[in-house]
């Protein structure tokens, strides 16, 4: 898979290809730190929609290189669609989530128990392309550090901008003839499909 997305890379630089909107490549190195956070701190909006079998979770991402922090997230799992696609060798999940910046002190936060599932601490080598409204994120994760042999775990994500599918569903819902809703979805379906079929069997 990640020869096949170099590649993609490569095809799509004004070199082999003028006219073409290139491939963005970037390679981090991040650690993603999860910690329990009360329902009661989180505004009505993410209250309202959190999932009963996902407890809401601040994620904590530093740089491994530097140790700056990049982000901290709360992220509500909404609703998951599950994908059985025969003619290929994979399967995958479609997720829609409500994600908000946690501007709060964490130091008062419990991380959480990795052995209730995802939690504790995760060493990510991640592989990130991105075109257009579109990101591919090829992930190696280490749940130890240094990781153990057979520790590791492979990710592949396909994530759609949030803030381009709000305009277009927005434009969607008023009535403008010129929106472009449905091909936004469609290009995100178009891309797992093909990316399905490059996993050889």
């Amino acid at each position: 898979m990640n020869n096949f997305l170099n590649e993609a890379v490569k095809m799509s630089m004004p070199q082999a290809n003028p006219g073409r909107i290139p491939l963005s490549y970037t390679h981090k190195k991040e650690r993603d730190t999860f910690y329990e956070i009360s329902p009661s701190e989180l505004p009505p909006v993410i209250r309202q929609n959190l999932n009963p079998r996902h407890k809401p979770k601040v994620r904590v991402t530093l740089d491994q290189r530097t140790g700056e922090v990049l982000a901290k997230i709360v992220k509500c799992r909404i609703a998951d669609l599950d994908v059985y696609s025969p003619r290929t060798c994979v399967d995958w999940r479609i997720s829609v989530n409500l994600e908000m910046n946690y501007e709060g002190d964490v130091s008062h936060l419990t991380v959480v128990d990795p052995g209730r599932g995802r939690g504790g601490e995760r060493n990510k080598d991640r592989m990130s392309y991105r075109h257009l409204a579109y990101q591919i994120d090829l992930t190696q994760v280490a749940k130890s550090e240094p990781p153990s042999k057979g520790e590791f775990e492979h990710e592949l994500e396909v994530e759609i901008s949030a803030a381009e599918i709000r305009r277009q569903g927005q434009l969607a819902i008023a009535g403008d003839p010129k929106n472009q809703y449905e091909e936004l979805v469609k290009g995100f379906v178009d891309n797992i499909r093909i990316l399905a079929r490059a996993v050889p069997p």
